[in-house]
């Protein structure tokens, strides 16, 4: 993590080295197919359609929306 910046930052500075973005679920990260549209929601609630590969573990994405932040 980078000191002081904000989380959205901090992904986008992993992202730029080996890491990819991803969904976490509380339980499971889940690789997203989508890296390009997937930057726009760094750090952001969302709501991920697309088919399941459980032996990639990861989500070949439909489509992706900003979703209600948690109360």
């Amino acid at each position: 993590m980078l000191k002081g910046q904000p989380d959205e930052e901090c992904i986008k500075a992993c992202v730029k080295g080996s890491s990819v973005y991803a969904l976490f679920d509380g339980k499971n990260v889940l690789k997203l197919s989508d890296q390009k549209n997937s930057a726009k929601f760094s750090a952001k609630r969302v709501k991920v359609t697309g088919v399941y590969n459980k032996s990639t573990k990861t989500i070949k994405v439909a489509s992706i929306e900003p979703v209600g932040e948690a109360h």
